[in-house]
């Protein structure tokens, strides 16, 4: 079933994916590589520093620097997911603050899954 929050609505599923390829576009094009989103590059990088850092790699410092990795991926996390609510037209965003994680992602499979068998319906119809 779904969940209260989704709006399934007979708007036209190609409008809104529009919107999202280009919202899509420009966030590719702000990358920044200082994302700190499990790069197995990035994370022997960090722990290479934690060991030729001040204190020889000291539990303190790398509990430390782990704590600030968390909150940044934290941060991005929230951050796409407020942007994926924003793009969602099935969402009712009324009740934001009682929105999860796993209700906006659902509402996401929902609408990608209409969108895409009202491509195949126009594809088929011709």
């Amino acid at each position: 079933t779904l969940p209260a929050t989704c709006l399934l609505t007979d708007s036209s599923p190609s409008q809104h994916m529009n919107g999202i390829m280009q919202n899509t576009t420009k966030q590719q094009e702000n990358v920044d590589g200082s994302d700190s989103e499990g790069d197995s590059d990035n994370d022997e990088q960090r722990s290479k520093r934690a060991r030729l850092a001040p204190g020889g790699g000291d539990e303190q410092y790398r509990k430390e620097k782990h704590k600030v990795v968390e909150q940044k991926r934290r941060e991005k996390t929230k951050e796409l997911l407020s942007d994926l609510q924003e793009l969602l037209p099935n969402l009712d965003t009324s009740n934001s603050s009682a929105l999860t994680m796993n209700t906006v992602l659902q509402c996401a499979i929902d609408f990608l899954l209409k969108s895409q068998s009202a491509a195949a319906g126009q594809m088929g119809g011709g």
